[in-house]
């Protein structure tokens, strides 16, 4: 899903990446996590 990509071949519209970074972030943050979000999938904040 992070990639943009499906087995049915559906593309993520343009700004799905930046939402989808944002919710994950927050939840991370919710959950206590010190999982390297920024370091993993990119360091581009919204």
């Amino acid at each position: 899903m992070r990639k943009g990509e499906s087995k049915s071949g559906a593309e993520l519209v343009p700004g799905s990446h930046a939402q989808i970074d944002v919710w994950c972030r927050q939840r991370l943050l919710t959950l206590g996590s010190d999982f390297p979000y920024g370091q993993h999938y990119g360091s581009q904040v919204s």
